[in-house]
């Protein structure tokens, strides 16, 4: 039927179990209203969620690089509510950093790992304006003289997936760790426990990885307008269909295993926030987390590295585009890379930046991502998936986990699994669920139920 075909992809059932009072099963949710592609915020994050304004700006303007740097700039889609006459810019988002006053910033575990890599706090806002203005930098690519990196083809894909997936993504951990601090700092007292405290922040984070123009689907043929989001939340849809990472009901439309684990810890850690006490399932949560963010990215590079390494995937009069994706996608990739394997994430590099017209041999980027190094850097096999279905010449299994390997204190996926989920905190709070929720809900329990007797 339609719910066994919906799982076929599913090889073990889902790592998260509810607790037996919840009102959920894994991942799945139904979409009420109120929610940002399912998730149900508790505070108020909608100027957050229209930071994709700027990204789908940045997008729609193409080569037009003086409207494209005027968005990255000055922004205009994402007003801020505390200084109405502001508006919140992905350049300052990519600035994060900067500032060295701001020591908790700098002390961001993912922060320290892209500063290790790249060697400036200002590495996201330095590629951006390289690729704005044309201008070479040999860290980040030669967008004034290279023969791929300075096409419009490439530097279009350049400018809006570093927006994506390098600025506005890398906010989300920010917003993250934020959460995190917030909760654990008595300072504050029970106030960090309220709607407006460290709930609200995991809100932000939440909102800037969804966007406002995501239902949460990922259609052939959805057009502007009807859903099709702009922000991070996209890529794991997409990458899912290539590595068989798909068939979960997460019940907005979506089906990829990220994102139905992403809805559960999410709302799982919004909960907990609101809950004194509850530090050590925070952090499991948060571990969760950090670890599916990271998946779609190193699927991406990985997937874009096979394309372009062959004139059988990409032809050379397509190579700058999908090069240019490679590198967008494995600049965000690398930093996670380096922290557990120095030297294979600087020959990945080597075989990906655009600064030279060379396809990507592609062995030395499946080798980088072994399953040895993604377990050490806190990732699972089946998080991943294989290449199997969509290129099996590629030669990308799935692997096998070592679990003496799962040691980093930051990102573990393999804990995702120990997150229950708490009751709702003010059943008076939330809207009651929908009935697309509940046939959601029952059709997953069946199809779970039918596995299991199997």
């Amino acid at each position: 039927g339609e719910n066994e075909e919906l799982y076929q992809h599913l090889d073990q059932p889902p790592s998260c179990e509810e607790d037996s009072s919840s009102g959920y099963s894994g991942g799945n949710v139904g979409v009420k209203e109120g929610s940002l592609a399912g998730y149900i915020p508790v505070s108020n994050v909608k100027e957050h969620s229209e930071i994709d304004l700027d990204l789908r700006g940045i997008e729609l303007a193409k080569n037009d690089w003086a409207a494209a740097r005027k968005i990255y700039t000055q922004g205009g889609g994402s007003i801020k509510t505390s200084d109405p006459l502001k508006y919140r810019t992905l350049q300052e988002m990519a600035n994060t950093y900067k500032d060295p006053a701001n020591a908790f910033q700098r002390s961001e575990p993912l922060a320290k790992m892209a500063h290790a890599f790249w060697n400036t706090w200002t590495f996201a806002d330095e590629h951006m304006l390289a690729v704005l203005d044309g201008k070479d930098d040999q860290r980040f690519g030669t967008y004034a003289s290279g023969a791929l990196a300075k096409t419009d083809s490439a530097r279009s894909q350049m400018t809006k997936k570093l927006a994506q997936y390098t600025i506005d993504w890398l906010y989300v951990l920010h917003e993250i760790e934020g959460a995190l601090a917030e909760y654990n700092d008595v300072s504050l007292g029970n106030s960090r426990f309220g709607t407006n405290g460290a709930a609200h922040t995991l809100d932000e984070a939440w909102a800037f990885y969804v966007g406002s123009l995501e239902d949460g689907s990922q259609e052939d043929g959805e057009q502007d307008g009807q859903g099709l989001g702009y922000a991070p939340y996209i890529l794991a849809e997409k990458m899912s269909k290539d590595f068989e990472t798909y068939g979960y009901v997460i019940g907005n439309g979506g089906s990829s295993r990220v994102n139905w684990e992403l809805m559960y810890q999410f709302t799982a850690a919004q909960r907990y926030l609101q809950t004194p006490n509850k530090a050590a399932e925070v952090a499991e949560s948060f571990k969760c987390i950090r670890a599916q963010l990271m998946v779609p990215l190193i699927q991406a590079c990985i997937v874009y590295s096979y394309e372009s390494s062959s004139s059988e995937h990409t032809s050379d009069s397509d190579l700058a585009k999908y090069k240019a994706e490679a590198w967008a996608f494995c600049s965000a990739a690398l930093p996670w890379l380096h922290d557990v394997d120095p030297t294979a994430a600087a020959k990945v590099k080597e075989e990906v930046i655009i600064s030279n017209a060379n396809r990507p041999n592609w062995s030395v980027v499946r080798e980088a991502f072994s399953g040895k190094n993604l377990n050490k850097m806190g990732i699972k096999c089946q998080d991943i998936g294989s290449l199997g279905e969509a290129y099996p010449e590629a030669k990308f299994d799935k692997c096998s986990d070592d679990k003496s390997l799962f040691t980093s204190s930051h990102v573990r996926s393999d804990v995702c699994g120990n997150v229950k989920m708490p009751k709702e905190v003010s059943k008076g709070s939330h809207a009651s669920p929908s009935f697309s929720f509940l046939i959601v809900l029952l059709s997953a329990l069946f199809v779970h139920n039918i596995r299991n007797f199997h």
